[in-house]
């Protein structure tokens, strides 16, 4: 089972869930104090196991950008990388050609661990998240990201449930 949770942090540095009632508030705060910067991250954990977590924090609007775009151009191309984020991370998907199913490469270049999942369990994962996060982002005072994620997050879809 693969999850995917989007954190943010608050001023003494305690994670919160996008989907707490409390969230857009923290967010609009740390925005207007951090120059449009929300600090928080990405949770994926596949089986239990933390593939990111806490420690790959950033800019988590930027992170959102850049991990949708990699999944793009992995569903276009076989294979996808970014480093869309503030903090030097680099992540990277591959596909392996297998049966019954294609299978998800995903490694972080500050980490020696590769993971393999199935992909169209993840694809639809990170679909759902996404919508999640900008449907999140699109109730702050200051929605950067809307217009870079609303658009990738359509060709994804298209690819996914051709």
């Amino acid at each position: 089972m693969i999850n995917i949770h989007t954190y943010i942090f608050n001023s003494q540095r305690e994670k919160i869930a996008i989907t707490e009632e409390k969230a857009i508030s923290i967010a609009n705060d740390y925005q207007v104090r951090n120059n449009g910067y929300i600090d928080g991250f990405i949770h994926i954990t596949y089986y239990n196991y933390n593939i990111t977590s806490e420690e790959n924090s950033d800019d988590v609007e930027l992170m959102w950008i850049g991990l949708l775009r990699m999944t793009l151009e992995y569903l276009e191309k076989g294979s996808g990388e970014t480093n869309y984020f503030m903090n030097n991370q680099t992540w990277k998907m591959e596909r392996i050609n297998t049966k019954p199913e294609n299978q998800i490469l995903f490694s972080i270049r500050n980490k020696q661990k590769k993971f393999a999942f199935e992909e169209q369990l993840f694809l639809k994962e990170l679909l759902k998240c996404g919508e999640e996060f900008t449907k999140f982002i699109s109730e702050l005072s200051q929605p950067n990201s809307i217009t870079a994620l609303e658009p990738v997050i359509m060709k994804i879809k298209k690819l996914v449930y051709k």
